[in-house]
């Protein structure tokens, strides 16, 4: 009871995030115009062409020629004349006018006279967890190595928010294929810490334990920080990415 009271704790916190692969595409426009060319609507015709590609946000700029208050009603109607070439459903929208271009270090003014078509590009996702395994399965491969993309706090075993989704597809994975098997590995970064390894993988598999998943399918093992994913462990990125679980399935 101790331990489920635990783990519901540990992972209530969570919620879902998810993460896309983010580009950028600007227009760019001539001095005072708010006319798209005929260059870049081309490149708008490309752009909904592609059936991968998921606006985010739409950000109009300009540079700092005119007053505040005229740039400002430019940047919309740049806004406005790319709006009208996209699939703008559900997007953020924001003309900042010269917001940014006025507190640029090096400023260059064709540079700022823009509009940022925010968006995700699906094609450039990694595959997901479930699309992983369920190639592996299909395959004669005999074991398959996965990096979870569940994070954790600095020197703790508890998860980043963004984790909830992925450890529920991993268990909803081997509720739905009984014949897999997994050696779950845990990992920390910044030096030794091998009690701490094996909590993070412990707290995942106690996890699916609790949720049904037989044991005798599952192991788990510490490694402190002797595999790490990047290196240096100089940037907040790569201490992030060191401090994981990764999976190891094989099938029976």
């Amino acid at each position: 009871m101790k331990t489920l009271l635990s783990l519901f704790v540990f992972f209530s916190f969570c919620s879902v995030n998810a993460q896309n692969s983010q580009d950028t595409l600007s227009i760019y426009f001539d001095f005072n115009k708010s006319t798209i060319s005929s260059a870049s609507s081309e490149d708008l015709m490309e752009f909904n062409a592609s059936e991968h590609m998921t606006i985010i946000s739409v950000v109009a700029h300009c540079d700092t020629s005119g007053s505040q208050a005229y740039n400002l009603k430019l940047a919309q109607k740049r806004l406005d004349a790319v709006l009208l070439k996209i699939d703008s459903t559900a997007t953020t929208t924001i003309a900042q006018g010269e917001k940014i271009s006025s507190k640029a270090k090096n400023y260059d003014a064709q540079f700022y006279r823009r509009v940022d078509i925010i968006y995700s590009d699906k094609s450039k996702e990694p595959p997901s967890l479930t699309e992983s395994v369920v190639e592996f399965i299909e395959s004669k491969d005999v074991k398959l190595n996965i990096d979870l993309k569940i994070l954790f706090y600095p020197g703790e075993a508890r998860l980043l928010p963004e984790c909830f989704s992925e450890v529920q597809e991993f268990l909803s994975i081997m509720k739905k294929n009984p014949n897999l098997e997994v050696h779950i590995h845990g990992h920390v970064c910044c030096g030794p810490n091998y009690i701490l390894s094996k909590n993070r993988a412990h707290g995942i598999y106690m996890y699916l334990l609790e949720n049904r998943i037989n044991a005798k399918r599952m192991k788990y093992t510490g490694h402190s920080n002797t595999q790490p994913r990047k290196w240096p462990e100089n940037t907040v990125e790569n201490r992030d990415a060191n401090r994981r679980v990764s999976l190891e399935f094989t099938k029976k």
